[in-house]
C-alpha cells in the first residue's frame, strides 16, 4: 500500500464528512443560496470520492468506469432534483403554507431552543422517520418503488444517486412534511438532507476504508451500508437508518460490518431492467412482490 493509498484508507471518511459539514455552513455564513451550496459540496464530494475509488479501491471489479449502468445512476439523479424533489417541495409548501393560514396556528416544535440543538433534534427525528419509512420500503407494497436502489450487482459512489424519483418524493411527504407540520424551521430540513447527501456519496463509495469499530454504531459508513446492499435477505433487512445507526440498534435490525462477511450486492431473482425508461416504470409495471 502505497503512502497516498494509506492516507486514503485511514483519512478520506472523516475528512468527507467533516469537511463536508464545515463547507456547507461556511456557504450559508457567506449568504449564498442553500440549494447552491449543498449541490456545490455534493459535486465536489462526488468528484473526490470517485477519484479515490480508482486510487483505492475496495473491490476493482465494481469501478464505475466498466458499469453500463453508470449513465442511467445519473439520470436518476437528475430525475431526483428536478422531479422527486419540486414534487416533496410543493407537498412541504402546501403544509407550511396550511399551518400559516389556520385560524389558530400552534407551534410544539421548541423554537426557543438554540438553532444548533434544533437542528440535532431535527435530524434524529427526522433519521427515525425516514429509518420507519425505508424499513416500509422493504415490505411487499414498497419493494416497488425501492427495488431499483437494489437492483444492483457493485456499489460506487455514483450509486447514491440511483433511487426513483418516486421514492424521493416520499421522503418529503413523510418525513419533512411532519416536521413542518409541527413547526419545525426550514434549516431543520436543510441539514438533514444535507447529512444524508454527505453521507450517501461516501456510504455507498468503492473506496478501501478502515475505521475503529464504534464509529459503525454512531454514523452511517461504508461497511454498515454495503450489508444493507448485500444479496443475502437477511442482511439486506438490516441498517436502515440513513445517518444514525441507534435507531436500528434500537430496533433490533442492526448488523456490525465487524460480524459479518458481504459476498455480493444486488437482489438474487429480481434483477432490474437495463434500459433507463424500464427503470422509472419499473414500480408500475413489475410485481408487488418483496426481496
Amino acid at each position: 500500500m502505497t503512502v497516498l493509498q494509506a492516507a486514503i484508507t485511514h483519512g478520506l471518511w472523516p475528512l468527507v464528512v467533516v469537511a463536508g459539514v464545515a463547507l456547507i455552513e461556511l456557504g450559508l455564513r457567506l449568504g449564498h443560496d442553500p440549494a447552491a451550496v449543498l449541490f456545490a459540496v455534493n459535486v465536489g464530494t462526488l468528484g473526490a470520492v470517485l477519484v479515490a475509488e480508482q486510487l483505492a479501491p475496495h473491490r476493482r471489479e465494481w469501478s464505475p468506469l466498466t458499469d453500463g449502468q453508470s449513465v442511467n445512476d445519473l439520470g436518476h439523479g437528475l430525475l431526483q432534483s428536478q422531479l422527486g424533489e419540486r414534487i416533496g417541495g410543493l407537498v412541504v409548501l402546501a403544509v407550511a403554507t396550511t399551518m400559516l393560514t389556520a385560524p389558530t396556528p400552534h407551534s410544539i416544535w421548541p423554537v426557543e431552543w438554540p438553532m444548533a440543538l434544533q437542528v440535532l433534534l431535527g435530524v434524529v427525528v427526522a433519521d427515525g422517520l425516514d429509518y420507519w419509512k425505508h424499513r416500509a420500503l422493504h415490505t411487499v407494497w414498497g419493494w416497488r418503488l425501492h427495488a431499483l436502489h437494489h437492483g444492483i450487482t457493485r456499489l460506487h459512489a455514483l450509486r447514491a444517486a440511483r433511487s426513483h424519483f418516486g421514492e424521493v418524493a416520499l421522503r418529503f411527504l413523510v418525513v419533512y412534511a411532519p416536521l413542518v407540520a409541527v413547526g419545525a424551521p426550514h434549516a431543520v430540513l436543510f441539514w438533514h438532507a444535507a447529512l444524508i447527501g454527505t453521507l450517501g456519496v461516501i456510504g455507498h463509495s468503492n473506496v478501501r476504508l478502515r475505521l475503529p469499530s464504534p464509529v459503525h454504531r454512531l454514523l452511517m459508513t461504508p461497511h454498515v451500508h454495503r450489508l444493507h446492499h448485500s444479496n443475502e435477505w437477511t442482511l439486506a433487512d438490516s441498517n436502515f437508518a440513513n445517518i444514525l445507526p441507534l435507531w436500528d440498534v434500537l430496533f433490533g435490525t442492526f448488523s456490525h460490518p465487524d460480524a459479518h462477511v458481504l459476498r455480493g450486492v444486488g437482489v438474487i431473482g429480481d434483477e432490474m431492467p437495463a434500459s433507463f425508461v424500464r427503470q422509472l416504470v419499473a414500480p408500475f409495471a413489475r410485481p408487488a412482490d418483496s426481496h
